[in-house]
């Protein structure tokens, strides 16, 4: 049995693993600051914020804070609609989604 035709199929797979393996890698965008004492980590994390002291991590927390401080918000969209609340924390993806001015 003639093995010359399986070896030479492979050869286009394996180019192809050689060359993503070997290309540079895309670094991913994403939008972090530490200005002060506020913390963001996320797209849109915090995005219209104009007060201290939040920390946001991940996309759209503390999306709507505009002087609401104190506030911790940990999952995508965690505290959204939080626009004057202090000090709340909300943990998991749409914690306090629609908590505006919670005490």
């Amino acid at each position: 049995m003639n093995r010359a035709p399986f070896r030479f199929a492979l050869l286009p797979i394996q180019l192809a693993l050689a060359w993503f393996a070997l290309s540079p890698q895309a670094p991913a965008a994403c939008l972090q600051s530490c200005a002060g004492d506020t913390t963001l980590f996320g797209e849109s994390a915090l995005m219209n914020n104009t007060c201290g002291g939040n920390t946001a991590f991940r996309g759209l927390a503390l999306f709507a804070n505009t002087s609401g401080y104190v506030n911790t918000a940990v999952g995508d969209a965690a505290l959204l609609g939080n626009t004057t609340g202090i000090p709340n924390t909300a943990v998991e993806a749409d914690a306090l989604e629609v908590n505006h001015t919670g005490v």
